[in-house]
């Protein structure tokens, strides 16, 4: 089967990512690099993501999985 990338996300999934992220991981809020990096990996977009250590990387790549 062909790789198709989703073109819209829908926001109440979205939503719901951020929140079980944050529960799961015990942080109050995601920093907009891990959303966007999430999203674009969501698109199917090659994401590479340069933060230093304890920026918050794992998050940003645990989003697209919930």
């Amino acid at each position: 089967m062909p790789f198709r990338p989703v073109v819209e996300l829908d926001p109440i999934k979205l939503d719901n990512a951020s929140k079980n992220l944050c529960s799961i991981f015990n942080v109050p809020s995601l920093h907009p690099y891990q959303i966007a990096a999430g999203q674009n990996i969501v698109k199917g977009i090659s994401t590479f993501l340069d933060v230093p250590t304890g920026g918050g990387k794992t998050l940003a790549f645990w989003y697209p999985l919930l």
